[in-house]
Parts: structure tokens; C-alpha cells; sequence
């Protein structure tokens, strides 16, 4: 990935944030809080839907400290882009971030 994505992190706490921070930091992402290309948000559903209405073209990754099935599987069929669970992986999430950008803008945020 050569471009440089803008990512926002919404609503998660400060330790899961730190934590999603240090492996994003591994990879040409800027964290900004205007015109995000991704969002990875709380897995609260009321955080969710509302980063859902904030930014209605882009990819919302719901994020959790626990990599459940059944969340995932919520948080998919609410219309999430992608889960992700710590522990995060600067891999896993270059991966994503390929993925993710590969999305009409309308499928990503259905």
C-alpha cells in the first residue's frame, strides 16, 4: 500500500485505541479526524450506528478487545465493513485496509 489512507478511530476507550494505534502506526495510515477513508468504531451497537450516520460513504470497522463470532456476525448484518479483534496485527489490518479500499463506496457502507 503506497498511498497513505486517513483513518479515524471513534468511540473506542483510550487502552483499546492505544493499542489499535501502535499497530496502525506500522503502516502509511494517518489518523485524522476529517474525511476519513476508514473508521474503526466501538462495538457498542449505539456507537456503531452512530459512526454509521457521521460517515455514511465509508467503511466502518467495529473494533473489540474480544474476537467473538457472534459479534462479528452482528456487527456484519448491521452493516459493518469488517470486525476486528485484539490483538491487532499491522498485517491482518494491511490486509483489511486492501480489502476495504477495493469496496464500492456503497457496499462498504450498506
Amino acid at each position: 500500500m503506497t498511498p497513505t489512507l486517513r483513518v479515524r478511530l471513534y468511540g473506542l476507550d483510550s487502552l483499546l485505541a492505544s493499542e489499535l494505534k501502535s499497530a496502525l502506526s506500522r503502516l502509511p495510515v494517518e489518523l485524522s479526524n476529517e474525511d476519513p477513508d476508514v473508521v474503526f468504531c466501538a462495538v457498542e451497537r449505539p456507537v456503531f450506528e452512530e459512526a454509521r450516520r457521521r460517515f455514511p460513504r465509508c467503511p466502518i470497522v467495529v473494533v473489540s478487545r474480544l474476537p467473538e463470532v457472534s459479534a462479528w456476525l452482528d456487527a456484519l448484518d448491521g452493516g459493518a465493513a469488517d470486525y476486528c479483534g485484539a490483538p491487532f496485527e499491522p498485517a491482518h489490518l494491511s490486509w483489511m485496509f486492501r480489502n476495504l479500499i477495493a469496496m464500492p463506496p456503497r457496499a462498504a457502507a450498506a
